[in-house]
């Protein structure tokens, strides 16, 4: 049975097995499976009941998202480079889609805060394989 949402209060107990199918092993599921497929198989037999308790939530995810438009001034003429307001943003450069070329390097530009400060620049993503890609940098430091 396909199910297009995990059934809820589903128990660690409750399950025999899962497998994940990619590739040609997904095509059973046709389109829907084109991406890859998780496949739950429950014990059989009646299931155990949810325990309450104060350390579990559960939580359903959002999956992947169209991604949203980040507002960044532009600094492009000389007055607005020059204005006495200050530009005090905590969050200088969000970049949803950032694209490497053939030997994987990727380059973008921001304008900084007027602050002086350290920058951590923060990359996450996936690979078309679906490899998880993280990485974590000081850029400047306080001086």
């Amino acid at each position: 049975m396909y199910l297009e949402e995990p059934p809820k209060g589903l128990m660690v107990m409750d399950i025999a097995q899962i497998v994940i199918l990619k590739g040609n092993d997904a095509g059973v599921f046709g389109v829907q499976g084109s991406g890859g497929a998780i496949l739950i198989n429950t014990k059989r037999g009646i299931p155990n009941k949810p325990i309450p308790s104060l350390h579990v939530q559960t939580i359903s995810l959002l999956g992947y998202q169209r991604p949203a438009a980040f507002y960044a001034p532009k600094y492009d003429t000389p007055e607005k480079r020059l204005t006495p307001v200050p530009d005090l943003r905590t969050t200088i450069h969000w970049q949803p889609a950032v694209k490497t070329d053939p030997i994987g390097v990727a380059s973008f530009e921001f304008y900084n805060a007027d602050e002086q400060t350290s920058y951590t620049m923060t990359i996450e993503g996936l690979t078309e394989e679906g490899k998880i890609i993280f990485q974590k940098k000081t850029l400047w430091t306080k001086e």
